[in-house]
């Protein structure tokens, strides 16, 4: 969730967990935290619904790149085809609340449609 950090930011640190730490910082803190529900509903034997919500802080903007808050709705459908294959269409609507944080740090929201298919073998 959130951005990448971009080219005007603090490039990632070696083992700091992921952390965008500032040039030279010999330990960095990288203070977030986040909640999330699922809930699924099935509506037949090869067909599903999701839905997602997610609040994220990135308290110092080191997870993300963006000191932000974040939330996350997401409605999506699984289908199965037989008992190998699952598609996965989903539409996820996002959030930054103190700072723009998509678009390359110019907007506040963005709406993605995405799928996947996973094949089980």
């Amino acid at each position: 969730m959130g951005s990448l950090a971009d080219s005007n930011t603090a490039a990632l640190e070696p083992n700091a967990n992921g952390a965008f730490c500032n040039p030279g910082q010999t330990k960095c803190f990288a203070p977030e935290w986040a909640i999330v529900n699922y809930v699924e509903k099935k509506l037949s034997k090869s067909d599903y619904l999701t839905l997602h919500n997610e609040y994220f802080d990135d308290i110092k903007g080191q997870r993300t790149g963006t000191k932000t808050r974040y939330s996350e709705h997401l409605l999506g459908w699984g289908h199965w085809f037989g008992s190998t294959i699952l598609l996965r269409p989903e539409l996820r609507y996002e959030r930054s609340y103190d700072n723009p944080a998509y678009a390359g740090g110019t907007k506040m929201d963005q709406l993605i449609f995405a799928a996947d298919v996973i094949l089980k073998y």
